[in-house]
């Protein structure tokens, strides 16, 4: 009977208990402060708090081997009420920054045209006091392109960037480039451009034998073949010869004759 007396008190009280509701307050009639139990119970709903807490029923009567279950399921509950916590602070927390290498710089190599046919090594001096070495590659030409990786410019928490060297050809040189072909000029005689003639010109790659048909003006261009630059794929360009004529160094008054009948248009 005191057991089922006991059992009833208890009853009584906790039905007291919710109906008074959260909103309770102490004797000095300051808030009730919310409980972890009562948070959970928000949080996750009833069943939380049944899993963080233990029936305030069961502490009063329960043993020892009841109190280490009560504990460690306390802490089970308060590790996924920390777990949750944790994902909204990760959910609404930006993203790290995406770390970028460095910006690429540029530079110009000026090269000879002797200097990519040899595939020289070329060095360029930064600004930062650097020097970069790089060997022309096959395929070059005037305006190609290349990129050295981490090479260019270094800051602070970043790859360093790349450098992408532009090679030039210089414009005093006795060869200019056209794409891959090889361009120079051999200068002839009036009569060697009239009559035709065999001549020699110089090329970077040695001395070229070559026939100048006749009658070639200074708009003719003769093409020797596989004597220019080399492409990607293993073939090569062309050496292109343009002529120039050039009058004898003193007056002749034969020809001055000749080309004034011919553009008179009297013949003898």
């Amino acid at each position: 009977m005191e057991e089922l007396a006991r059992a009833q008190a208890r009853n009584e009280k906790a039905t007291a208990e919710s109906e008074e509701g959260p909103s309770a307050t102490t004797t000095s009639g300051s808030t009730k402060p919310e409980t972890p139990e009562d948070m959970l119970e928000r949080i996750f709903g009833a069943e939380a708090k049944v899993k963080g807490g233990v029936d305030s029923g069961k502490s009063g009567v329960a043993g020892s081997a009841e109190d280490a279950s009560a504990q460690e399921t306390a802490e089970a509950g308060n590790s996924v009420a920390l777990g949750f916590f944790n994902a909204l602070i990760r959910r609404f927390k930006p993203a790290p920054p995406v770390v970028e290498k460095a910006p690429d710089m540029t530079a110009e190599a000026i090269v000879t045209v002797s200097d990519i046919i040899a595939q020289k090594q070329v060095t360029l001096r930064m600004p930062d006091e650097r020097d970069v070495r790089f060997q022309l590659p096959v395929g070059a030409t005037d305006g190609h392109v290349v990129r050295l990786k981490g090479q260019g410019l270094k800051l602070p928490d970043a790859p360093r960037g790349d450098l992408v060297v532009t090679v030039l050809t210089a414009r005093d040189d006795a060869f200019t480039v056209k794409g891959y072909d090889i361009h120079t000029s051999l200068p002839i005689a009036l009569a060697d451009a009239v009559l035709g003639c065999e001549a020699k010109v110089q090329s970077p790659r040695g001395e070229q034998q070559l026939s100048v048909p006749a009658w070639s003006g200074s708009d003719k261009a003769i093409h020797v073949p596989g004597k220019g630059l080399q492409k990607d794929d293993g073939t090569f360009g062309d050496l292109v010869v343009e002529l120039r004529i050039v009058l004898l160094e003193t007056p002749d008054a034969k020809v001055t004759d000749l080309m004034r009948h011919m553009r008179e248009g009297l013949y003898l």
